[in-house]
């Protein structure tokens, strides 16, 4: 599945958690470094832990992480 068309063309300095301030490049960092499930890239950078809980960035989360991965959403 592609990302959201929003943070596919928004660059790296995109934020995929705008609650914590998290971008595109942060978490492809997290996911390079070897968090790439979505449990371990929210307890490494927070994602998905502000005050929506993860309402706003899961989904985009996800992707990102099953784009780099080659595993499902």
């Amino acid at each position: 599945m592609a990302l959201p068309a929003d943070i596919e063309s928004g660059g790296k300095n995109h934020f995929i958690c705008k609650c914590m301030d998290v971008t595109r490049y942060e978490a492809q960092a997290s996911i390079d470094e070897g968090y790439d499930q979505v449990e371990s890239l929210k307890r490494y950078s927070s994602m998905g832990m502000g005050p929506c809980q993860g309402k706003a960035c899961h989904e985009a989360v996800a992707r990102l992480a099953a784009q780099d991965t080659g595993l499902s959403s």
